[in-house]
């Protein structure tokens, strides 16, 4: 009789664990659902200020790369982007390499007629402009035609870039490159920045 009282507590045990168990599960998947759909949901909307990637894990960058609009001014829309080197060195021991310069590709929606104007900056406030084309980069590491920001960074000081256009371009996981010194390299990589769509009013 006591064998199979403790028979039937157990399989009552282990049914209670098992139930337990599958809850947890579910209340995970749901979570991770979740995740997923607000994911696929910002994909879709304006990206909040300062939309870094760190978002973007999956895709490691020696640089922090910061989004800093798109922002509307007057009928145009200013693209910013903020770069910093957070671990400056000389290349060894994890160490970065000042940033020499850097591009982005743009996607065939893109129209380099609606461009206005195009500048890099040590502040943010005092801008110097240059005339963007988009072409292959001999120094690259990409074969593709970019949109190149002559300008890096100097230690751990964030540097500024600015690309003025007329024309509403979505948000999205762009393509470019960065280039360094000899040890850390060129090495393509993804970040936030103008996708290929377009709206007008």
């Amino acid at each position: 009789m006591k064998t199979t009282r403790h028979l039937l507590l157990g399989t009552l045990l282990c049914i209670s664990a098992l139930v337990s168990c599958q809850r947890d599960y579910n209340e995970l998947a749901t979570t991770e659902i979740s995740s997923d759909q607000q994911v696929a949901e910002n994909s879709t909307q304006d990206p909040p200020n300062n939309y870094t990637d760190q978002y973007m894990a999956w895709y490691p960058n020696p640089y922090l790369i910061t989004l800093l609009g798109p922002t509307q001014v007057g009928t145009n829309w200013e693209w910013i982007w903020s770069i910093q080197n957070v671990n400056p060195g000389n290349g060894s021991n994890g160490s970065v390499q000042d940033l020499s310069h850097w591009g982005m590709t743009l996607g065939s929606c893109f129209d380099m007629n609606s461009v206005i104007s195009a500048a890099h900056s040590t502040d943010g406030v005092n801008w110097k402009t240059f005339t963007p084309t988009l072409q292959v980069d001999n120094s690259s590491c990409v074969s593709t035609p970019v949109l190149k920001f002559d300008f890096g960074t100097q230690g751990s000081r964030t540097s500024y870039y600015r690309l003025v256009v007329n024309q509403y371009y979505t948000w999205g996981i762009s393509e470019g490159y960065y280039k360094s010194g000899k040890k850390t390299g060129c090495i393509p990589f993804n970040f936030f920045g103008i996708a290929c769509s377009t709206w007008s009013e």
